[in-house]
This record gives structure tokens, sequence and C-alpha cells, in this order.
């Protein structure tokens, strides 16, 4: 059925202000197109009844109750409209009672809940009953059927994989339809989205019936009508303005921004500061303009390199002054860096796949907004002129705040991300160079210098660069030496210049436990290294070495860096396996194999290599992007290639090795899985070539040579899964692989299975030993597994948990909920690790907080973690960040087996008061082994505020039972009841505590 509202008049209504119209719109059953609608004309149409409405987002929100249309501009005393007009004005389609949407009735029901049945978010979860799911049963569908709000389009059905295990069937759904949830920053804002209430119901159906056989699909039962309502209570309104910019020194910033509305920006969890660029020239029209030339100022597109790997993610629980800023560290003269909020959102970020519960919605803008008529986005924008006055200019109309800094001198700086460095005998920090995304040898210094305390040592064991003292030949503080970094022209300081890796070594032992005054800066040119006014302070912190307890369980891995991070240098009793071990790091990293096509011991480390006191009890680990190139064309990089391109390749098939048969017959795999990712967008998971067994190949000859304990798989340009299930049964490498009586969705599924196989396969037959095997981002949680690969098909081959946290969970609360949900879906941890990925990004100064690196990987492992690792080894900037970890895998080392072998602790073993004091929160997670021990860990957000839990024994303990504050080594007694307390009015870093017999405490 088809509904189309014409009118004869030739006059649109937009032009009288109205917007809304000239637009499609969609649901399973009807279209409407409203085009050429207006004046006295729609008087005339047919008034239908009132039952399912159906319209696009619009400037003027009609709901339902009142039926009112709320505030048209223009609407003349002349129009007096009856209410079906006035609905047709926003584009209403009425329907008659008797069109149904609703599936029909089938002969088994299906019970379902939503989880929450209402929300702030959009998101939600649906909790299946088991036993009313049909047996024969492999797909479930989720189809709106209804909403009661005017501003609701129709849902798209989704399908949800059933998996083999019934036990929880749990899924994330989206159970209101708004246009917040992600995208550019928006122009004209929405409000039509909230409230809303959709109804919806649950399909159980033999296999998917939208798919090439989908008419053989069999529908098996229908659950009753479920109801989400969604309300953002006036959230997604939520704006911020003045902007303003504190200098703090040449390059040095802070940016502060305003909510508009307290009460509003209380519901705010997180605020998304980005980096924005010019995007062009003027595109957007006027608000009610649809037709004429492009209209307003410049507008610009993200660019969130620039600021940092990505956005910069606040947890407004954690901000100290309860106002969004952030500290902006720049390096470039002449430059015009942008800085906006993306937006805030009112639960954890909402770009996930799938859906999460938690995940909120943005406001409908960025801010801030243009000057002249606060209606489109328009970044603030820090102009940095060069030290000879000229500035540099900004986009034509460019109409946001403007901070004009002053010029930075000598028009060099290194983008330092704080006022100090700490360090230690044997440390390597990676300080940062410049601001990131500028490209090339932009602003890159050809020498580096510093001035030390004498007795601190930078040491010469770098390739990039050489260390020269040049203390004798230049003026220098008492006590203080002068040293010089010197790299060879157009040699870059390490990985795009980003920062420069040193070591230091302690000569003077007198100098630990001291702060020091130090400073440093980028030269490029010979009258930049005569002047005095270029130096950049920094304090200098040396700390003690650490000397963290080693586990033998735990998984402590920083992963994404390599085994000579830290320096080998015997004259000085340095080693990099020590430096890891001293961490409590037991496990020895390589990241990057694949860039290693011809494996030898200065790049990988061999068994023979891994031998000695200093190797005991440690282990090894591989990283490698499978399917990536790493100098040679991998599966990833020549499965999207265009089909005219095939020819240039080199070596050819035939060079390569291949017979003219086998040519033949590579081309036809290798030209099928083209046109099917030219067609659909989509990499083919059904190609099984020869790209995908060369670098399998590969992959053998590396373990082979390395013999890991650990090997890790980072390959990330894997299909969404509903992206390939939707569409792989156009494969034609899919349809030649189908076996008799295979659906196209079950040879979906098994050959990303067998994709997935073969590499365990190949893992296997280079091994003497069985290895843990991870993938990157894999999630238990809702069998979500990592893309198009469930969960379920990599536990069955033995890879591990491995979640990667640092590109959504944002605030430590959401972290310490994600861990423990993760851990609980893996269940037996010692069967199946759960080791997620975290960053150093988590630490101060990046998230405008005081949370550091230590809080999160206490709460990692208090909340079900059994390992972590780190990306990246170029985010240590410090060595503070080093010794923060250190000190939590020390304190937890000890009572690994409560947190390998045990289960997050719940009400009847851990309670935590709550609302001590106004502007602060807690987030405690606590893990309970299988004897009763609990070990716990518990974090004031923001810092500085009060703590109060109590742990409870199991009954068979003693009066020997303590609760140990395990930095502090203060103990707390087991009550009668078998409850100990722990409170403190003011606590600055994570408690860590453990409930067990004072003989196995350090209490």
């Amino acid at each position: 059925v088809f509904g189309e509202i014409r009118c004869p008049c030739s006059q649109s209504l937009v032009s009288r202000g109205f917007q809304g119209f000239g637009c499609c719109l969609t649901h399973p059953v009807l279209t409407l197109h409203l085009t050429h609608t207006s004046c006295t004309h729609l008087a005339h149409h047919p008034v239908l009844t009132l039952h399912t409405i159906l319209y696009a987002p619009c400037t003027y929100c009609v709901r339902t109750g009142n039926l009112a249309v709320s505030s048209p501009p223009t609407l003349s005393a002349a129009m007096s409209l009856s209410l079906p007009v006035a609905l047709a004005l926003v584009g209403v389609l009425l329907l008659p009672p008797t069109l149904s949407l609703s599936p029909p009735p089938a002969k088994a029901s299906l019970a379902f809940e939503f989880s929450p049945p209402s929300s702030t978010h959009v998101f939600t979860n649906i909790v299946v009953a088991a036993h009313s799911v049909p047996s024969s049963a492999t797909w479930l569908r989720l189809v709106h059927t209804a909403s009661t709000e005017l501003g609701v389009a129709a849902i798209t059905p989704r399908w949800l994989r059933i998996p083999p295990s019934k036990v929880q069937l749990t899924f994330g759904v989206t159970g209101a339809a708004a246009a917040n949830t992600g995208g550019l920053p928006i122009v004209v804002p929405n409000p039509c989205a909230s409230p809303q209430t959709n109804t919806f119901v649950l399909e159980a159906w033999s296999d998917r019936s939208d798919l090439g056989d989908g008419s053989a699909a069999t529908l098996l039962a229908t659950s009753p009508p479920r109801q989400f309502q969604f309300d953002d209570l006036g959230f997604t309104t939520l704006a911020f303005s003045n902007f303003s910019v504190a200098e703090l020194g040449p390059g040095w910033f802070t940016v502060r921004a305003t909510p508009s509305n307290a009460s509003l920006f209380e519901q705010a969890a997180l605020v998304s500061w980005a980096s924005f660029k010019p995007a062009g020239t003027p595109a957007t029209k006027a608000v009610g303009s649809p037709q004429g030339p492009p209209q307003g100022p410049p507008p610009f597109a993200l660019a969130a390199n620039e600021l940092s790997s990505g956005m910069i993610q606040q947890d407004t629980s954690a901000l100290s002054d309860g106002t969004p800023t952030i500290n902006v560290s720049l390096s470039q003269a002449g430059s015009v860096f942008y800085l906006g909020i993306y937006g805030a959102w009112n639960g954890e970020y909402g770009f996930v796949t799938p859906p999460q519960a938690n995940a909120g919605v943005r406001t409908y803008r960025s801010f801030p907004v243009d000057l002249s008529q606060g209606t489109f986005f328009q970044p603030l924008a820090l102009v940095i002129p060069f030290e000879n006055g000229t500035v540099p200019k900004l986009p034509a109309g460019f109409d946001g705040p403007v901070f004009y800094a002053s010029p930075i001198p000598g028009d060099m700086n290194l983008a330092l991300p704080g006022h100090s460095l700490t360090v230690y005998d044997g440390v390597t920090v990676f300080l940062p160079l410049r601001q990131p995304g500028i490209p090339g040898y932009v602003g890159v210094p050809e020498l580096v210098e510093m001035q030390l305390p004498t007795g601190l040592n930078i040491l010469n064991t770098s390739a990039s660069y050489n260390v020269v003292n040049v203390t004798a030949n230049t003026t220098n503080p008492p006590g203080s030496q002068r040293i010089r970094l010197v790299k060879p022209k157009h040699q870059q300081w390490a990985y795009e210049n980003w920062a420069i890796q040193m070591s230091f070594s302690v000569a003077d032992e007198g100098l630990v436990g001291g702060r020091w005054p130090g400073r440093v800066r980028g030269v490029a040119t010979v009258a930049q290294l005569a002047r005095n006014d270029t130096w950049q302070d920094l304090e200098i912190v040396v700390a003690a070495a650490p000397r963290a307890r080693l586990p033998k369980r735990l998984v402590t891995n920083f992963a994404w860096a390599q085994h000579g991070t830290f320096p080998n240098v015997s004259m000085h009793g340095l080693s990099s396996v020590a430096g890891w071990r001293r961490l409590g790091f037991r496990v020895v990293p390589d990241n990057g194999a694949n860039y290693v096509r011809q494996p030898n011991a200065s790049t990988l480390l061999t068994p023979a290599q891994r031998r000695g006191p200093e190797w005991d009890g440690m282990a090894y680990s591989i990283e490698d992007s499978v399917w990536y190139s790493g100098g040679d064309v991998g599966t990833f990089d020549v499965l999207k290639w265009k089909p005219q391109d095939m020819g240039s390749l080199k070596p050819s098939l035939s060079e390569r090795g291949l017979s003219p048969a086998q040519v033949a017959a590579e081309t036809r795999r290798w030209a099928a899985a083209l046109a099917f990712y030219n067609t659909t967008g989509c990499i083919d998971m059904a190609y099984d070539g020869y790209f995908y067994q060369n670098d399998l190949a590969r992959v053998v000859t590396m373990l082979n040579y390395t013999q890991p304990e650990f090997f890790a798989i980072d390959s990330e340009s894997f299909p969404g899964f509903e992206q390939w299930m939707s569409v792989g049964y156009k494969s034609a490498n899919l349809q030649a692989r189908k076996k008799q009586g295979e659906s196209d969705s079950q040879a979906s599924l098994r050959v990303v299975r067998e994709w997935m196989q073969g590499l365990n396969n190949a893992t296997q037959s280079a091994l003497n030993h069985t290895p843990q095997i991870y993938m990157y981002g894999a999630h238990a949680e809702s069998n979500q597994g990592f893309h198009c690969i469930p969960w379920d098909v990599l536990s069955g081959l033995g890879f591990a948990s491995q979640p990667s946290y640092y590109g959504v969970e944002h605030t430590l609360a959401a972290l310490a909920r994600h861990v423990r949900s993760e851990r609980l879906a893996v269940g037996l941890a010692s069967a199946s690790p759960v080791v997620p990925w975290v960053t150093p990004q988590t630490s101060g100064y990046l998230q405008g907080s005081d949370l550091t690196l230590g809080d999160v990987v206490a709460q990692l492992f208090a909340n079900g973690a059994t390992g972590l690792n780190v990306f990246s080894n170029q985010g240590m900037y410090d060595g503070a960040l080093w010794l923060d970890m250190a000190r939590v895998i020390d304190s937890f080392a000890p009572f690994e087996n409560v947190l390998v072998d045990g289960t997050p602790s719940n009400a009847s073993t851990l309670v935590t008061s709550a609302n001590l004091r106004p502007g602060y929160t807690s987030v405690v997670g606590g893990m309970t082994g299988p004897h009763g021990q609990v070990v716990l860990a518990a974090t004031s957000v923001p810092k500085g505020g009060p703590l109060a839990l109590k742990a409870r024994a199991p009954l068979h303990a003693s009066g020997t039972w303590v609760l140990c504050d395990l930095v502090s080594n203060t103990s707390y007694p087991v009550a009668a009841d078998g409850w100990a307390s722990f409170a403190t009015p003011v606590a600055y870093t994570t408690i860590m505590l453990a409930l067990a017999p004072k003989q196995n405490t350090p209490c």
C-alpha cells in the first residue's frame, strides 16, 4: 500500500517557514510522499481515522494527547485549519483502523521482556525466555509495530542469531528512534524524538527470511506486543557556550565551556571534545530555505586525530570543578587549531555495535555555534601566529569564537603533556614532540636539548639519534648538565615523529626522591640554538626503581610494544626483560610481527634467546595483524581493489609460483571477491584463495621461529556481523562453497568459522605447544565476538576474551560494569581468560580529570579481568604511568588466585555506601574467591572524596580474618556478624583491600 498526498497548489508551505516536506517516509508496509502541500486545498482532503502515525523528523512537534501543532511560525488567521489539516501540515499519514501492521499470528508464543522497559537512552536489552524458543528456531526477529509519538519513523527490523547455547538469550537492541545517536555535527536540531513509546513483537524463525533463499524460512512463534518507553527528559537540547581560553604559556591552553542548563548537564555522563577541520564551502541551507544558493558560515568536519588518537571523552563525574575543561598543548606555529565539543551524552558513548543498554543519546548540536545566528556549528579557533607577526588566515565567512595566542618563541615548541617528568633508573618514556595529525616533517626539530640534574643520564641506545653531553661548552645552572639529542637529517625520531623514545639511568642515588629543575627544547635552526627564550620548563622527579612482585597467573602484558622497549646496557646493570619484570609484567611483548617478513634475532625472539634467570616465570607474546600487507599484499588489501587493478599485482600470480591452472582458479576466486566488494562494500568472507593462504603461511613461519606462549591477532577490517550476514549470499564464492541442504545464512556463518579455523590450524601446526590465542576486540558479553565473528565461534576455537575498553567505555564506572559483565559472560576465568585493552589516555590531563592509569588497572582486576593489554608504548609519556601500574600489580599479585578463580562479588559479600558527599561518587569492584576471600578496589570520583564499604567474610571464617589495606598495610577487624568495614573521608588514590586470613595478608 502506498499513500501519496498531493495538492494542485504550486506554492510550497516550506517557503512559509515549515520544514520536513519533500521527504520520503518509509515503513515496512507504507511509503508517504509529501510534495507541493499548501494553502486551503488541504481542507478538501479526506479525513482518515487515527491508527498509526508515521512522519519524518521535523522542526515543529505534534504529540498525541491534545494533538496540537506547536508554534507553526507563519500560520495566518485566514488559514483556519481543522485538526486533520494541521496534522497534514507536519506530514502525518492517518490510516484506517482496518489496516494492521502487526505480523500474522503464529501457533507458538514467544516470551521476552525489555530490560530496562523504559529509559532515557534509545538502546535497551531484550531478555528472551529460552524455554519459549522453539527447538528448531535459529533466528529471532524484532519487529517495530507502532509508536505513540508522532516523531517516529519505523525502526528497521532486527535479526538476532540464536547462539548454540540457549541458556542466556540477551540482545542489545534499538528500542526508540532518534537522530542524535551519531553522525557529524548537526546544524538544525530535531526536537521531535522524545518522549516516545514503541511497541514491538519478537518472532522466532527457522532461518532468515530476508536472504536469497528466505522463502524457505518458517515463522515458528510470535510474542505478545511489548513496549519500550524512551524519554530523554529534554537532555538533547543541552547546549554549551562561553568557550573561554586561558593561555598558560606558549602553546599551552586551558579551554572551558559553560553548560546552558545546570539541571540538564547533571544528566550528562560524557562530554566529547574533538578537533575539527574546514570541509569546503558553505553547503548548509538557511533555516526554512531548502531552495536557493548555499548559505551560512563554512562547514567543518571531524579531525579527531589532531587532538589525540581520537576524541577526548570526559567523565562528567570526574570533573574536579564540574565544568567541561580541556588542556591543549600545541606545537605548530603559524597554524589554526579548531576545537569544540562534538556533543554530550546522557550515558555511555552511543557509537556502539551491537547496541548496549547504557549507551546514551547525544545532544542534537555540536558546540560552539556561530556568533551571528546561533544556528550553525562553528568551532573555537586557536590561532598561533608566527613570531614575525604573520597570522594564518581563517576560512572565509568563519563565524566562531577566535582566540589569538602569543607567538611561540623561535616558532618551535614540543607538545608536552605536562610540566613535570618522572623518571627512575632504567625507565623508558616517550616524550611528545609535536601535536598529532601533522603530516611529514612539518615542525620537527633536528635536535632536542635537555637540562637535567647532574647524575641523571639519557642512555645512548636509540637508533634514531645520538646522545651528546654539551655541558662543558654551554652555560648551565649549578648542579645541572645539558644533554643534546641529535638525529641524522631526514630521519624520523619515531613513528610519525609523534614522540621521542628516551631511556634514563640514575648514576647518583642522591637524586632519588627529589624534585629537580629541568628544561627541554626542540631546535631546528642554528639561530634557535643561540637563543635562551625557547626553553620549556620541565620539572624532573626522580623516583626509586619499581620492585613489583611478579604474577604467576595474571596475564600482565603491555602488548603494544617491543621486547627491547627498556634499555639493554650491561655496564649499568640494565636489561629490557628485567625492565618488564620489575614492573610486574610477566609477558614480554613484540607487536607488529606482520611487518617482519623474515624473522631474525634482532626483530623477534627465539626460544634460545628466552633463557636464563631473568626469564624465569616470564612468557613471550607476539601480536600480528594477520591479513594486512606488512611489506607484501595482504588479503584485506587486495580484496578491496578495483577489478581493473588485478593486473597490477607485483609479483604476479605466476611469478609467485602458481601453475597456469592455479592462476586461472585464483583469478576466478579473486575476481568474484572484488565484484562482491565493489557491489556491496563488504569484504568477501567466502574467499579462501591464494592471498588468504599466503598470509597464513607467513604466520606459520613467524610462529615456528618464535614459539611464543601467547599469540594475539589484531585485524580490524572484518565486516560487521549483520553487514556480512545480510549480503553474504550474494558472493559467488559463497555460492560455490555451499553444501547440499545448507541455507544462505548457514553457509555465511560457516565460512566465517572456517576463516578463523584456518588461522587456528596454522597456529597449531607451527607450534610445539598449545598457546593462548587472543583476538583484539573479542567480547563474550552478549555473544558479541568481534565484527562478523560471534563469541561462540571464537571461544569454540580456543580464543580468549580480549575486549577493547579504550574506544567506548570512557568512564571508570562504565569500565567496571563492562568488565564485570564480560567476566560473567565468559564464566570460569581459569578456563577462558579476560584480558582487556586499556590505554594511558585514560589518565589525568587527557581526560580532564585526575583519574590515573593505576585507577583503571585496579578496577579491571577488581571486576573480573585476569590480565591486561595496553595501547600504546608511545602513550607512555611519563615514568609515573609505569610506576602507577606497577603499584597495582604488586598489590594484587599475592591474591591472583582470587582474581583468576573467583567470581564478581555480589550484594551478599560487598556493600558500598553511596552519596557520602555532594559532588562525589565512588566506583567499587570486588572479586570473591572459592574460599571466601574478597579482593576489592575503591576509587573516589573525582579524587579527594569519601569512600565507605563493607565486605563479608564466609561463615567458617575465624577471628583471624581481617580486611587489609594493601597499600598502607592497615587492618580492619571482622565483626561478630562477619562484616568488616572500611571508611575514609578523603581518598586521593584507589584503595585496594583484601578480606582474608591475616597471615595471608601483608597486614
